[in-house]
């Protein structure tokens, strides 16, 4: 006796990809938000930055606006878009180091974001409200109803756990 494998394997495959684009698509604003050139407090760029990085940006900008260009008229060689954008950002001279720093902050939101995600999963039941950050053990999300938690350690979970998993 076979297990049927249709639409439920669809499902979980179409969940997977569009967990994958959502990912790309952060990744690509957080690797252009590490290529910015950084303000100081008043606004003004300092002149310990000196924009080496703007051509940089330009171009990768320009890039990744081709690539989207022509996926979206169905030019030969740009579907599916996040291999092909990824290969072309890769080839740019001097982009490594963006691009790594740019994997590390998406590992750590990433896996902050699957554990916001499990908490509210975990109380679904009772009621959450989210609030601002600084109130409430900082997390963002205040208990309207108590809860249980599985351990005390549960409670005050540092990043360092995110930091573990992702080798960061």
């Amino acid at each position: 006796r076979q297990i049927p494998q249709g639409p439920l394997k669809e499902v979980s495959v179409q969940s997977a990809d569009k967990e994958e684009r959502q990912r790309f698509l952060v990744f690509i604003h957080i690797l252009l938000k590490t290529m910015k050139p950084k303000t100081n407090k008043e606004g003004h760029r300092g002149d310990s930055c000196n924009n080496k990085n703007t051509p940089l940006l330009v171009n990768t900008i320009e890039i990744i606006e081709k690539c989207i260009r022509n996926n979206r008229t169905n030019q030969l060689g740009y579907s599916p878009l996040k291999p092909v954008m990824e290969q072309q950002l890769r080839r740019i001279p001097g982009i490594d180091a963006y691009w790594n720093k740019a994997e590390r902050y998406l590992n750590k939101y990433w896996c902050k974001r699957k554990e916001k995600q499990s908490l509210v999963d975990e109380n679904q039941v009772g009621k959450v409200k989210k609030v601002n950050k600084d109130k409430y053990n900082g997390n963002g999300i205040v208990y309207l109803e108590p809860r249980q938690p599985d351990n005390d350690d549960d409670e005050h979970r540092s990043d360092e756990s995110c930091d573990n998993i992702v080798g960061v």
